[in-house]
């Protein structure tokens, strides 16, 4: 039914896949994985609690299933590069083939103990380590119990073997080969000429399988009698016949598996199509199969007549056991393909006989694809499952007969590929192996859904939702799952839920009863009913019906439960609410149904300090209006004036605005400020407003008066007098009610007051009532005022306001690309600074700062030359300069001196054109140059101190334009005098006469450095006599000599100088 509801209801396209996967559990069984050391897992067997898992580099691995513990043991791996398994699921008796001379050991799978060794499997013919084992079946005769094997060996041949006893001796038979070729096959081997690969096997009713691949010509499937292997001469029991691929897929096998449906036992083989790619998963009938195996021998070998096989010569018996089989060497040419023992009857099979079907056809992913099909039995239903395995996907599908419900219920993706798969024998569980690690996988895993919704939407029919233990389960488990609702599997609408719950919420100090309107509440024992639980009560309050009765369901459709709240759920904790909620869940006297839980609030009325949280609150609270409390109980009101619970904050007293006649109002006057309200209460003699006005961080309360405009709409006047507020300030202003409440309001409300004086400019004088604009005719200055004199224009409107005038700007010039600040005067050049803009032509001149009477702005000038009037906008009047602005460009013609010493302190002449532009200038050498003076021809500086010589550029730079000298400005050492010498002589000047002239050289470095030269005689510390140089001094700046003359008269006689 629930695979039926999904196929019909289109909201399965939103359940069809849970989104919790299948919990898996995994074990590590090789912790250090390399390279050169890799775990290559070659079988995994099942057997009963007990995995065996065969590892080519570490030997057996034993997993004990249930604690995932591992134990390992070892068999002889030298040389061994193929091993083969099976378990016998009867003793418990593992066997282990390799390929090394083709051995067998056999061990206990519980405790890994060798229980002995097989004689070797060699064929006559064949090199020891040729023999290729290729399928193993171990089973148990149950006559003897000794267990024996059947193996697939070589090319062609099968080998029966009774394991342990050597009464029992090595038999081997050719398989079917499309050659008509003949030999005794005991004790030799018989080779074909064509690749035979053995692909699967399996036991049933007492009867071996052999699936082989005769690449490119046949698919055969090969039947043994279990109890030929303890016969002690030949095979007498084996059929053989050809199965067609089914669908497109051609002679390509993946897998093969026995699988049990819901209508009997399947050969499952999966093909790859050699043309498309694709891969089939195709079923046969194994009853179908061993039909026609039984007509087979009825008519070769109980009639003995030879008949071709398949004529339908009488209606088929039942299918024979084993032991219904003759066993001799009689020869029936017809039957028997080879003509000579042992027996091997070829069986013909007709579409009347075997029916193939394709399972499903999936993509091919290059690798190996596994089918695992297993049956879980619940509650007396059978559901069939089959696991496709691809690579490192495994998907999980719902058989239906031969059909698999699509999409798949799951996919499970792991981080390796897959490398096996196996159900354990309950068919609970799955055991998947990869190289690194083994998975145990359970076949259903309802436990992981949390909730009914996610529950039944799982299309696992195994799992169904408990309604009252709050869990998924299968069936069996649940208890009572008969009762009505109380096991939902099929459809999601039967899922317990709450529609409805009135009242949400209850005031802590009024008994209430909560009605719960549920859907689908399940049916309860006769013993049990339905209570409510509040997770702050010790114990639990019985839900009745509107009725009074216990309510024990079920219910269809939904049923109204009501729950009496206790007055007094828990104390208030909390130090900042008087509201909190908490869980109220519907529930059975012995058990918790989740599913039918919500959230309760528990409020305390008096908490709420307001008319908007009051009346706004869950809880069943209502407002008084004169009182300002909130309260449950009308009667606490003054003369029950209050808003209802229904009524909602919408009904609360509030202020809306402020009168636009109120926003802007003249200070140290009396005046009065008017708010807009809603829902005001009309004061009395207790019960009065009062304003509450807040300035420059202060307040000051006003005397309030009330008036009524309409039903709902309400004035309130604050009186305003000389000495309330101060001038020119910003305040807002809140209504108090009642003495101390404030009422509601949903923004600030604002107002500005001012002083007609202080007003900078006509338009925001006339923005004031009561203000007017004084203007004198003569020099076009204006001011602000209550009252102007006589004698002057008076403007009171904006709109009238004389418009900008510009007297005068500077500079009048810059150089070309510059930027230049420019300062303009004038009149009524401001408007609050609204809409100011300067502009040059099309060049705009970026505002900084503006008043009535002076606009500052900086101008970016184009690298082209401009000659422009400026232009002035002031609040959308414009007004021109009458001088033109202009660009030029500086050029510097020459620098004089050229040089300076490292000192400081030279002076510069640098000489050029247009060097006064513009309103900023600097000059650089290296250094920055101070300027002494400028002209539009001539800038002087003074040099400063030099850490080094140089040898810089002399850089004007005007109003952010660099203009340099082409030549270099140099930079030299400070003089040093090195002595001083008679004139024209190499004789150092030590002695001179007290009278007459004295010519003198100075002798040292860099005597030319200066323009200037003052030398200084000095006697007894004191200045007595100064020559100074006319330039030029020296002949060069780096002069090591400079001449000069003295009046040694003017020297004191006798004295040292």
């Amino acid at each position: 039914p629930k695979m039926l509801s999904c196929f019909l209801l289109a909201i399965c396209v939103v359940l069809t896949h849970s989104q919790v996967a299948t919990r898996v559990e995994e074990l590590e069984i090789n912790s250090a994985v390399t390279t050169d050391n890799l775990i290559v897992i070659t079988g995994l067997n099942v057997y009963r609690d007990e995995l065996v898992l065969l590892d080519t580099y570490s030997g057996i691995i034993s997993v004990q299933t249930e604690g995932l513990s591992v134990e390992r043991d070892y068999f002889d791996r030298i040389n061994i590069t193929h091993v083969y398994s099976a378990v016998d699921d009867v003793t418990g008796v593992l066997a282990l083939c390799t390929n090394k001379k083709g051995r067998c050991q056999y061990m206990n799978v519980t405790t890994l103990s060798v229980l002995g060794y097989g004689d070797s499997l060699m064929l006559a013919g064949v090199q020891e380590d040729e023999v290729d084992v290729r399928v193993l079946v171990l089973l148990a005769n149950t006559n003897t119990s000794i267990p024996s094997m059947f193996i697939a060996s070589g090319n062609a041949a099968i080998i029966g073997k009774s394991i342990m006893n050597p009464e029992y001796p090595i038999r081997t038979a050719q398989l079917m080969s499309p050659l008509s070729e003949t030999a005794n096959l005991v004790g030799q081997a018989q080779l074909s000429i064509f690749v035979r690969l053995f692909k699967g096997t399996f036991k049933s009713g007492g009867f071996v399988y052999i699936v082989t691949e005769d690449e490119e010509i046949a698919i055969r499937i090969t039947r043994i009698c279990e109890d030929d292997s303890l016969s002690k001469t030949d095979f007498h029991s084996l059929y053989q016949t050809t199965l067609t691929p089914c669908g497109g897929s051609t002679l390509n096998v993946f897998d093969v598996s026995l699988s049990v449906l819901s209508n009997g036992e399947y050969v499952v083989i999966t093909y790859e199509s050699k043309v498309s790619e694709d891969v089939y998963v195709c079923a046969y009938s194994l009853s179908s199969i061993n039909q026609a195996m039984t007509d087979t021998y009825q008519n070769c070998v109980v009639n003995g007549t030879g008949t071709i096989p398949n004529l339908e010569l009488f209606a088929a018996p039942a299918t024979l056991a084993c032991t219904e089989y003759e066993h001799n060497t009689t020869t029936y040419p017809e039957c028997n393909i080879w003509g000579v023992p042992p027996i091997v009857i070829q069986v013909y099979l007709t579409t009347d006989d075997v029916t193939d079907q394709v399972l499903i056809k999936l993509i091919t992913v290059n690798t190996r694809t596994i089918i695992t099909t297993t049956s879980v039995t619940d509650s007396g239903n059978t559901y069939y499952y089959m696991y496709i395995t691809q690579g490192i996907d495994i998907d999980k599908y719902l058989m239906s007969g031969l059909t698999l419900v699509e999409p798949a219920l799951e996919r499970l993706t792991f981080s390796e590929r897959i490398t096996d798969v196996k159900t354990d024998q309950s068919g609970d569980r799955l055991f998947a192996i990869t190289n690194t690690r083994l998975l145990r996988i359970p076949v259903s895993d309802c436990e992981r859904h949390e909730s009914c919704l996610e529950c039944v939407s799982d299309r696992d029919p195994l799992c169904g939702w408990c309604s009252v233990e709050n869990s998924c389960q299968r069936q069996s488990l649940c208890s009572n799952s008969n009762l009505t609702y109380r096991w939902i599997a099929d459809d999601v609408t039967e899922c317990l839920s709450v529609t409805a719950i009135s009242p949400n919420s209850s005031n802590i100090n009024i008994e209430t009863n909560v009605t719960i309107s549920a859907v689908n509440l399940p049916e309860l024992e006769p013993t049990d009913y339905y209570v409510c639980m509040f997770d702050t009560l010790a114990t639990n309050v019985t839900a009745v019906n509107m009725d009074n009765s216990l309510i024990r369901g079920p219910v269809n459709g939904t049923a109204d439960i009501q729950c009496p709240v206790p007055i007094d759920l828990s104390p208030f904790t909390q130090a900042d609410s008087r509201s909190y909620s908490l869980s109220l869940r519907v529930a059975t006297y012995s058990a918790d149904l989740s599913d039918a839980s919500f959230l309760y609030t528990v409020v305390d009325c008096g908490y709420n300090q307001d008319c908007t949280s009051c009346a706004d609150s869950s809880a069943e609270c209502g407002w008084c209006l004169y009182d300002n409390v909130c309260t449950a109980n009308i009667t606490r009101c003054y003369m029950e004036e209050w808003v209802q619970p229904s009524d909602g904050s919408s009904l609360c007293p509030r202020i809306d605005s402020i009168s636009p006649d109120s926003t802007l109002i003249p200070a140290l006057e009396d005046t009065s400020i008017t708010l807009i309200g809603t829902n005001l209460p009309e004061p009395t003699p207790v019960y009065t407003y009062t304003c509450q006005l807040t300035l420059m961080g202060g307040i000051t309360v006003l005397t309030a008066a009330w008036s009524n405009v309409s039903d709902t709409t309400a004035n309130i006047s604050c009186s305003v007098g000389t000495d309330d507020i101060p001038a020119e300030v910003a305040g807002s202003v809140q209504i108090l009610w009642g003495g101390d409440h404030l009422l509601r309001q949903d923004s600030q409300l604002n107002f500005t007051t001012f002083v007609c004086g202080n007003q900078p400019d006509c338009k925001t004088c006339l923005m004031n009532p009561g203000c007017s604009w004084c203007n004198d005719d003569v020099t076009g200055v204006g001011n602000c005022s209550s009252g102007c004199p006589t004698g002057v224009s008076i403007f009171t409107l904006p709109s009238s306001c004389p418009g900008p005038v510009v007297t005068e700007f500077s500079p009048i010039s810059t150089a070309v690309g510059g930027v230049v600040e420019l300062r303009i005067t004038g009149q009524n050049l401001n408007v609050r600074g609204r809409g100011v803009s300067v502009t040059i032509g099309a060049t705009p001149c970026g505002v900084s700062s503006s008043n009535n009477n002076e606009i500052i702005c900086f101008l970016q000038t184009p690298v082209n030359s401009l000659t422009e009037r400026l232009s002035v906008t002031v609040d959308g009047e414009n007004t021109s300069s009458s001088d033109t602005f202009t660009t030029l460009t500086p050029v510097i013609a020459s620098v004089a001196p050229s040089y300076a010493p490292q000192y400081g302190g030279s002076v510069i002449n640098v000489t050029g054109t247009n060097l006064g532009v513009g309103s900023s200038r600097t000059l650089t050498a290296g250094l920055e140059c101070d300027i002494i003076s400028q002209t539009d021809y001539v800038i002087t500086c003074t040099t400063r101190r030099y850490e080094a010589t140089q040898t810089p550029l002399m850089t004007v730079t005007i109003d952010q334009v660099e203009v340099s000298f082409i030549d270099e400005f140099v930079v030299l050492e400070d003089p040093q005098v090195a002595d001083m010498f008679l004139s024209g002589y190499n004789t150092q000047l030590r002695v001179a006469v007290a009278s007459g002239v004295l010519d003198y050289e100075l002798r040292g470095t860099n005597l030319g450095a200066t323009v200037t030269q003052i030398l200084e005689f000095y006697s007894l510390g004191n200045l007595i006599s100064t020559s100074i140089c006319t330039p030029p001094c020296a002949p060069t700046p780096r002069a090591v000599m400079w001449p000069g003359r003295a009046l040694a008269g003017n020297l004191p006689a006798g004295g040292v100088v």
